[in-house]
């Protein structure tokens, strides 16, 4: 929101910014039905089924959320640790209303402990109420599988809710929208391991090609080197998309430049800065040699130079289905 997917997490401990984005999530979360029958209490005293069962889920699953932060991250230095306790129930508190799908966030996501994360994406996938601003299979989706789980359990007929009986039409479709949703999250996954043990297999056997003293096929591997180095290197690439990483021990900007090898000029630059700074040069030429500057950057820090292709979902299944081939004939 502010730059370096830094979002809300320099206003951790502004109570008036968190209650305010607070608010509004959870308003817009309730759902337009939930909201309209509340106006309407004012003329009658009386709640419709699906918002009592929304008002009470959503309670339950935020005061949920917010306790298990608490535990999970209290003593993690990089989300809750260092924060004074005002700070740390605050952060909290709002980590907890933010997982109805706001995408918002007041402390490091990438820090967060892995059980906190495996229930942040448990809550997002519950998500907001019916017709609401937010996403998810929905809280009364949830709360009607759950109320059908115990009815099973306590080897009851019907299920109940509020002194009102919940049809088994409704229990069905509850269960058709969870399975289909898991059903898709389980495909993306997939697609997603097959992608990243493409590229760990590719990594874990690397093949230079050097053409001649100093070039390198990119493609192959990438290169790693000091930036005094870097600057030395001609790259002889035939990929369209080359990124350049920058990594030391401390804070530091410098430029990276892309240079054409044959008559010395710089086709783009980009500024970078961070203890991991990163840049990308897309659309290139093929079969094009280019020289890859670096300057400002401390003798300590390593500049990684690689192909920046993104592998195809096609060819890493062919490369995760190879390997699983080789294991078996090996076996």
């Amino acid at each position: 929101l502010f730059g370096n997917y830094s979002s809300l997490t320099g206003f951790r401990g502004d109570v008036l910014v968190n209650f305010t984005a607070m608010l509004m999530i959870v308003v817009g979360g309730l759902g337009f039905a939930v909201l309209r029958d509340l106006k309407d209490r004012r003329k009658s005293a009386y709640l419709h089924l699906q918002t009592r069962i929304v008002l009470s889920t959503y309670g339950i699953l935020l005061a949920f959320g917010f306790v298990f932060t608490l535990i999970s991250e209290w003593s993690n230095p990089a989300t809750l640790g260092n924060l004074t306790l005002g700070e740390k129930l605050l952060a909290a508190l709002f980590q907890s209303v933010t997982l109805r799908t706001a995408g918002f966030n007041t402390i490091d996501e990438a820090a967060i402990r892995p059980a906190g994360k495996l229930v942040a994406s448990l809550l997002m996938f519950t998500g907001a109420s019916p017709a609401s601003t937010g996403g998810g299979v929905k809280v009364t989706t949830i709360a009607v599988i759950f109320l059908a789980v115990r009815m099973t359990v306590r080897g009851e007929n019907s299920i109940v809710a509020f002194k009102r009986s919940i049809s088994n039409d409704l229990v069905r479709r509850a269960l058709a929208v969870t399975l289909i949703a898991a059903g898709i999250l389980a495909a993306a996954l997939l697609g997603l391991l097959v992608l990243t043990l493409a590229d760990l297999r590719r990594a874990a056997s690397p093949i230079v090609f050097p053409v001649e003293d100093g070039v390198y096929n990119l493609t192959a591997e990438a290169l790693v080197t000091t930036p005094e180095e870097a600057g030395g290197y001609v790259l002889y690439t035939n990929s369209t998309k080359i990124g350049v990483t920058i990594v030391s021990d401390a804070e530091q900007s410098g430029t990276v430049t892309l240079v054409d090898a044959a008559t010395g000029d710089g086709i783009r630059y980009a500024a970078v800065s961070g203890r991991s700074a990163a840049c990308e040069f897309t659309a290139l030429s093929a079969a094009r040699r280019y020289r890859v500057d670096c300057e400002g950057f401390s003798p300590d820090a390593v500049v990684t130079i690689s192909d920046a292709r993104t592998i195809s979902f096609w060819h890493g299944l062919r490369a995760v289905l190879g390997e699983l081939l080789s294991l078996l004939a090996g076996s």
